[in-house]
């Protein structure tokens, strides 16, 4: 019986990522075909969602915390500037159409922190997980949904990518499980997409000095987000 109600708020993240994306996709078809462009459209339809979940489990969004654990989300700045470093160099060029950028970033910051680390993190810890316990789980499905990308993409790059997402979701994680501060992990996610987005063009392939320094950099964020989580098990 310990064992299946610990296994509750496993099922019941999973249950919400289905249910959140498969009605963001909806809300997404319907834009589109009202003639809104395909960005905007995915965007505003986790918009919703995301304000609807708010609204549903608004008790566990802390918003008397927001940028209180700003300290300890300042190091994962480290991933913008990876971002803009990598793409400059790369030869990328910046976008001349900013405004549509910062909606296409804003949207799934607000809908993946929410789905992924918010609600599910409350749900967690009110069954008795562990805040490493917490981070790892949702780290791992935050991971594993970008396993989708290998349909039609390359297998090497989807691997990295999936290895990179299981990476931020330990970091944010462990940011959030330890401030239970929404605003923090909010922002740094949207700048974390927004700084890789406001590029017209991504480098085609990554030499192996950048391929090196991303995996200092996934190895770095693990651990940081791991301490995080270690030190709010033991407060």
């Amino acid at each position: 019986m310990k064992k299946t109600t610990a296994q509750k708020p496993v099922l019941f993240t999973v249950l919400l990522l289905i249910a959140a994306m498969f009605a963001a996709a909806a809300f997404t078809v319907v834009f589109t075909f009202a003639g809104f462009p395909s960005g905007i459209a995915s965007s505003v339809g986790r918009l919703i969602i995301t304000a609807v979940l708010m609204v549903i489990y608004r008790t566990c969004f802390r918003w008397e915390n927001s940028f209180k654990g700003i300290v300890f989300a300042l190091p994962a700045l480290i991933l913008a500037v990876w971002n803009v470093a990598y793409n400059t160099l790369g030869g990328a060029v910046l976008r001349a159409d900013i405004l549509p950028v910062i909606l296409t970033a804003l949207a799934p910051a607000l809908f993946e922190e929410t789905i992924f680390r918010v609600i599910p993190f409350q749900k967690m810890q009110e069954n008795g997980f562990s805040a490493l316990k917490t981070i790892v789980i949702t780290a791992v499905i935050f991971g594993l949904i970008h396993l989708t990308n290998i349909v039609g993409g390359n297998v090497i790059g989807t691997l990295i990518q999936t290895g990179y997402a299981t990476a931020i979701g330990l970091l944010f994680g462990g940011i959030y499980i330890l401030t239970k501060d929404p605003a923090s992990v909010f922002l740094l996610h949207f700048l974390t997409d927004f700084s890789s987005q406001i590029f017209t063009s991504q480098p085609t392939s990554t030499p192996l000095w950048g391929l090196a320094l991303m995996l200092v950099l996934i190895a770095g964020i693990s651990v940081y987000g791991i301490m995080l989580a270690k030190k709010a098990d033991h407060q």
